[in-house]
């Protein structure tokens, strides 16, 4: 395909689903203005030309454009996620559990598997730290994984009654995701007066990013350590001429109490400190609020 064939058609795409419509028309206007310099000489390096100008115009990492086709790109994909999420071999990513000095709880997790993967042993892990009198979630090394998985420990923390967190505006289709807590779903609730925190940093990611967000808004939870990765939009993808896969950020993500996300941003910590000093952080700040009864 010649270069400006390859803008066309990502352009049509991009037009349709790009999550920014006000600026669509100025950044395919410069996408168009710079093709005559792409050299078609190598798929890969056209790809990693447009991949750059889209990221630098948007201001948006997740835009993408691999020299690959899509059915390519969604197999080699599907790999990766099922080799990213740990099995049950690694315990499902949780990797830590244990009670601190003074009853405190304490969970790592390294990722989100999908409950019906991870639920129990999750289950095991909450009635473990059942009677903890406040609780440490590490989420420093998690990049994320199933967003039910993310409903079902916010499930734990958050009452009886089911809570709205964060949700999914697609622009092409106009849908908006909704997700829900469901207290049924989980072996009990903590009481609304336990202390959380949540530890994170430059290595959390995605699904992690939301936990921490949504309970951090919602007052739930005290985050502590460094800013979070930054990924809050939700990607499509296309086939382009059968021998590109264009990847376009096309679901903003809303929160219902803060009206906005952590795209870019990050997840903003409540203690900041490095993210290597945040479980010392957290513990020495539970330990004070438990002491003045707070």
């Amino acid at each position: 395909m010649r270069p400006a064939d390859v803008v066309g058609e990502l352009a049509d795409h991009i037009r349709q689903c790009y999550l920014e419509p006000e600026r669509v028309e100025i950044l395919l206007d410069e996408l168009a203005a710079r093709s005559h310099e792409y050299d078609a000489s190598s798929s890969e390096d056209l790809a990693d030309m447009l991949t750059t100008d889209l990221q630098e115009l948007s201001g948006d990492r997740h835009f993408r454009v691999a020299a690959t086709p899509l059915s390519d790109v969604q197999a080699v994909a599907e790999e990766r996620y099922k080799q990213f999420l740990p099995g049950a071999e690694q315990n499902f990513g949780l990797l830590r559990l244990e009670i601190l000095e003074g009853n405190l709880g304490y969970l790592e997790l390294s990722a989100l598997p999908p409950p019906e993967n991870a639920g129990d042993t999750l289950r095991a892990a909450m009635e473990f730290l059942r009677h903890v009198e406040g609780l440490i979630v590490d989420l420093r090394e998690n990049r994320g994984g199933s967003p039910e998985m993310v409903i079902a420990i916010a499930s734990y923390m958050l009452g009886v009654e089911p809570v709205e967190t964060s949700g999914v505006t697609w622009h092409h289709t106009g849908v908006r995701e909704r997700f829900l807590t469901d207290p049924a779903a989980s072996a009990f609730q903590f009481r609304p007066s336990l202390p959380v925190a949540i530890l994170v940093g430059p290595g959390t990611g995605s699904g992690a990013e939301a936990l921490a967000y949504d309970l951090q808004s919602l007052g739930r939870a005290c985050v502590v350590g460094e800013a979070t990765l930054g990924a809050a939009h939700r990607v499509v993808q296309f086939d382009v001429g059968g021998r590109f896969t264009l990847t376009v950020p096309a679901g903003r993500v809303t929160n219902p109490i803060t009206g906005g996300d952590w795209e870019g941003t990050g997840v903003v910590p409540d203690v900041a400190v490095p993210s290597s000093e945040a479980f010392t952080a957290a513990r020495q700040t539970m330990a004070a609020s438990l002491e003045r009864g707070d």
